[in-house]
């Protein structure tokens, strides 16, 4: 679940430095949630400097220049849009990690322009960034200034990758570094940066979203697989919805929300002598074995799962709670039609959301 947060504006003293050139203020929109109207409006969309390198989504080419490919030009777009990701997930760790991918982008996307567009001959391994900013600052015009800021992030990066103490920075530091980023692409006649880089940033989230889509497709496929096998219910027909009946991990809530439900089923009519029908489904293939609880009106397309509530030394079932439901089962055991099923461990796993769960993506 994203956080909404609120993009710094860049520090005055930044924007004097450069008030000569342009001052750009940067509306990430696929990193913070912030209303338009609450930041200066962006100008990195409204760039347009010629045809010089325009992107070509189609040709994947430099107009005029289609003996070219531009594979280092999309490994600078891909490149940042990861870095995008990275400092999303707005930890320490993350947004370290995405200011030195950063870093990382930026020198080897300007070793790439003075090779490929300049012409340079520089050994491109042997190359400290302290000189290639300076031949960059001699064959770029009007990017002095810019590239000293950077050279300046550079040294923040060494410090982060190379301090022996665990070391991070801010978002808007994050923020103030790719918007000189920006502004570099744009002195050097790129076009339209910040929607090629938003595209690239899009296509990630969406194969994650994919990737994460079809894992919970198929583990909520085993689980209705399990549900069907036990209670004989015909393979290809829909068992029903599953709905997580307590907090993962919470015994006490599981216990007081199973005692209710039962209150609930018991006032129902039968179906074929039952009203209920529960699965205890056992995690029994290591020494502390998890319980989950599936339950649901005979009648019902409803169960309600109880996750991971429980446990027990290989799967004996001898702790007091999971005792108690297990009492309040043989109690009403002629309107219960109760089975017991055993899985390996990680059966469950990205069937549920993890924001419920507290599961790792």
């Amino acid at each position: 679940m994203l956080k909404q947060c609120v993009v710094m504006p860049l520090n005055t003293h930044r924007r004097i430095t450069y008030a000569k050139t342009e001052s750009i203020s940067i509306n990430i929109k696929f990193l913070s949630y912030i209303k338009e109207e609450e930041i200066m409006k962006p100008k990195i969309s409204e760039i347009s400097l010629g045809k010089a390198y325009s992107y070509n989504s189609i040709t994947e080419r430099f107009e005029g220049k289609t003996e070219e490919k531009r594979a280092w030009v999309n490994d600078f777009y891909r490149s940042i849009g990861y870095s995008l990701f990275l400092a999303r997930q707005e930890n320490d760790t993350s947004l370290r990690q995405s200011y030195i991918l950063l870093d990382n982008v930026v020198e080897q996307f300007l070793k790439s322009y003075l090779q490929n567009v300049v012409k340079e001959k520089l050994v491109r391994d042997k190359i400290n960034f302290f000189d290639l900013i300076s031949i960059a600052i001699d064959n770029i015009d009007n990017s002095n200034e810019i590239l000293e800021r950077i050279l300046e992030c550079h040294k923040t990066r060494n410090n982060l990758y190379h301090s022996s103490v665990y070391l991070s920075i801010s978002k808007v530091r994050f923020l103030d570094y790719l918007d000189d980023i920006f502004l570099l692409c744009k002195v050097m006649g790129f076009e339209n940066i910040s929607e090629i880089i938003h595209e690239d940033f899009n296509k990630i989230m969406k194969q994650i979203l994919d990737e994460r889509t079809e894992k919970r497709f198929q583990s909520l496929k085993q689980v209705g697989d399990t549900l069907k096998d036990n209670f004989g219910i015909t393979p290809g027909k829909y068992q029903g919805d599953i709905l997580l009946g307590s907090a993962p991990g919470d015994s006490y809530g599981a216990i007081d929300s199973i005692k209710t439900l039962f209150g609930g089923i018991f006032g129902r009519e039968e179906v074929d002598g039952k009203k209920a029908r529960v699965l205890e489904i056992i995690e029994a293939n290591e020494e502390d074995a998890f319980h989950s609880f599936f339950i649901s009106y005979i009648g019902s397309y409803t169960w309600y799962c109880f996750y991971d509530c429980f446990w027990s030394k290989w799967g004996k079932g001898e702790k007091r709670d999971i005792q108690q439901i297990r009492e309040l089962i043989k109690q009403n055991e002629n309107a219960i039609d109760y089975k017991v099923d055993y899985i390996r461990k990680g059966f469950f796993q990205n069937a549920f959301d993890s924001y419920f769960t507290g599961e790792n993506i």
